[in-house]
């Protein structure tokens, strides 16, 4: 892929045709259809693990976090109509996916570890894809913080 020019759709084929590298066993559908969007790519693992892949040729903002929800509930509608025919649970099965060129902001990483979603940033000049591990949302400073807000703010609501 040239990493000077190309376009979310590219990434979007890369993917459909290397299902592996996403932890897929293979894609349901690319550019799925729903009342409240459309999924770039829909897939399942050998577990029966249902996946939401979004996928962005920028950084990922806010805005996309709540796109992915917005798709994870409608498939969730869905599963939910088939596990009350086959006595299932497939509902709780939905695995999220950003996958971006780029870095994503501290407000963003913080919000997917929040809601379970799982960001991957694919440098193009290395050709290499990462998880992104929220680990930086935890740093002392932030910790301290959180600290406080427990004990003066919230700790007398649980006692």
């Amino acid at each position: 892929m040239n990493s000077k020019k190309f376009l979310e759709k590219d990434l979007e084929t890369y993917f459909f045709n290397h299902p592996e590298y996403l932890g897929m066993e293979k894609w349901i559908h690319r550019q799925f259809e729903f009342p409240v969007g459309k999924i770039d790519l829909l897939g399942i693992d050998t577990n029966k693990i249902f996946s939401i892949v979004e996928l962005k040729k920028v950084s990922p903002v806010m805005k996309d976090i709540g796109q992915i929800l917005k798709y994870q509930m409608g498939l969730s509608l869905s599963l939910a109509m088939i596990d009350s025919t086959l006595n299932t649970s497939y509902v709780n099965n939905i695995r999220m996916m950003l996958v971006f060129v780029g870095k994503a902001q501290l407000d963003v990483r913080m919000a997917a570890a929040a809601v379970g979603i799982d960001l991957y940033s694919i440098n193009m000049e290395k050709q290499i894809m990462t998880e992104v591990i929220p680990n930086d949302i935890y740093d002392s400073e932030t910790i301290e913080i959180y600290r406080f807000i427990a004990e003066k703010c919230l700790l007398k609501y649980c006692e």
